[in-house]
């Protein structure tokens, strides 16, 4: 019997993504082999951070101990092309994953990033690995365009917020896809001002292009998450619980995907 290669691809969504947490908390509970992780924006760096000692409770322990005090502290203004130049971020990055490459990681992962050259996804596999996570957060306006590799890069979350097309190019059996782009998320009132309309449009894009990736996966999850982007890491633990029901309610499919599979 053929155990599959299972590649689970962790969305963008900035505090959202603390949901990847509840997601993986649920998949090792059960027993389902995650052997490849790639991750995009918030995805990469919960991916990262689990991929690096495989303690999902570690990460969940970071991420329950930063409050939005502590998050403002990380942002350093900037006059140029962001509000922010990220390097306090990296500086975070560092401090809790040290100076680390991919290939010293427990789990391969791979980290998306937006060329803003030509738009197209860049995938990071190798080489050093907060360079790759600073570039692929680098949401536009917030933070300034990172450069690395000889690439001016922003947040992936504008070429592939799902990264299940990273995922597919390694040749998994099973792509696990977690998708913080849903559907309540984009219910949100909107405010009848010239920013609401704004925001919403972008929340409609975001959702279409999600949905269209996310559709390649063999399994998608999608947790139930309305709150706003940037401002929410405190509310962190119901964000991963989040996670963890929207991970359970897809355990069937996944075991069913699985044992297609180990069939064959």
């Amino acid at each position: 019997m053929k155990k599959p290669v299972v590649a689970l691809a962790l969305g963008a969504g900035s505090a959202r993504g603390l949901a990847h947490i509840g997601v993986v908390k649920v998949l090792e509970k059960n027993n389902i082999p995650i052997d490849l992780i790639t991750g995009t924006s918030m995805g990469a760096i919960i991916g990262a951070f689990y991929a690096k000692n495989k303690d999902i409770l570690d990460v969940e322990r970071i991420a329950l101990s930063i409050n939005n005090k502590k998050l403002f502290k990380l942002l350093d203004p900037s006059l140029s092309m962001g509000f922010f130049r990220g390097n306090k971020v990296i500086n975070f990055l560092k401090d809790n994953l040290g100076d680390v490459e991919f290939k010293d990681l427990k789990i391969p992962l791979v980290v998306v990033a937006t060329n803003t050259r030509n738009g197209e996804s860049v995938y990071f596999d190798r080489g050093d690995l907060v360079n790759a996570i600073r570039g692929s957060i680098s949401i536009p306006l917030l933070f300034s365009p990172y450069s690395y590799k000889g690439l001016s890069l922003i947040d992936g979350h504008l070429s592939e917020p799902v990264p299940v097309n990273a995922a597919l190019s390694k040749k998994p059996d099973v792509v696990i896809a977690v998708n913080l782009d849903s559907k309540k998320y984009l219910r949100n009132d909107m405010s009848p001002s010239f920013g609401g309309i704004a925001k919403r449009t972008v929340r409609i894009l975001f959702y279409h292009l999600s949905k269209s990736i996310s559709e390649k996966a063999d399994v998608v999850i999608s947790p139930d998450i309305d709150i706003d982007y940037f401002a929410s890491f405190s509310e962190a633990s119901h964000i991963i619980k989040q996670g963890e029901l929207a991970a359970k309610k897809a355990l069937p499919s996944i075991r069913k995907v699985l044992r297609e599979f180990e069939n064959l």
